[in-house]
């Protein structure tokens, strides 16, 4: 009996030390702005499981967590698309108004888009999936002496080979000799374009006109802009 009674004594002198320590953690946390709590109130809560503590972190519980949300981010569309870039070394002095195909939008052959080789096309830059392309850069040095000198066309060329001249357009314009820059980013002439499509772009200018150093830029977003 003695023996007993002195396992009792003992369990419940141990069980008044642990709510003593457990009252002095939790009395540092009454504090406001967190700057006065005590670290082992941090490291330790209560189990309800067989008596013992246990840490905050949960590592298993923290992957599962991390994973799911790389699972949704992932699910979550993001845009994207790039820039069908192209140009032309020289266009030279014409009889007539003429056309021809930018190199890399649709031309193939040779940068030099005087040879007269080129006018139209009918390959042009592969799309790769659907979108819109839209927000048309043309830079350049020359002469252009009208208003139409200069002029861009944009067309998409479908897979049954239909073909589709857009809005897309700008021209340079008169000058003499000059840098030239001319712009559509009008988003109401935004073409719309799907996987299996073919972009090309063509420039013209009236006699009289010289352009050197043309850079076309033409800019291909998904799902839209």
């Amino acid at each position: 009996m003695k023996r007993i009674a002195s396992i009792v004594g003992t369990a419940f002198l141990s069980a008044i030390l642990v709510v003593t320590i457990m009252t002095a953690c939790g009395g540092g946390n009454s504090g406001s702005g967190g700057g006065g709590s005590n670290p082992l109130s941090r490291v330790f809560t209560f189990n309800s499981n067989p008596v013992g503590f246990h840490g905050n972190k949960n590592p298993v519980a923290d992957r599962i967590a991390g994973r799911l949300q790389s699972v949704v981010e992932a699910q979550a569309p993001t845009p994207g698309g790039g820039n069908f870039p192209g140009f032309c070394s020289n266009l030279a002095l014409v009889s007539g108004r003429a056309a021809a195909v930018i190199f890399g939008i649709g031309r193939w052959s040779t940068a030099d888009c005087s040879d007269g080789s080129t006018p139209d096309s009918d390959v042009g830059v592969s799309v790769p999936q659907a979108g819109q392309v839209g927000n048309l850069t043309v830079d350049a040095v020359g002469t252009g002496t009208g208003t139409d000198s200069g002029q861009m066309e944009v067309k998409v060329i479908h897979a049954d080979g239909s073909q589709t001249v857009t809005t897309i357009t700008c021209s340079l314009g008169i000058s003499s000799d000059a840098k030239v820059h001319c712009q559509d980013l009008d988003p109401t002439h935004h073409a719309n374009v799907v996987a299996g499509d073919q972009v090309s772009a063509r420039i013209f200018w009236d006699p009289g006109d010289t352009y050197r150093a043309v850079r076309v830029n033409l800019v291909y977003a998904t799902p839209t802009f």
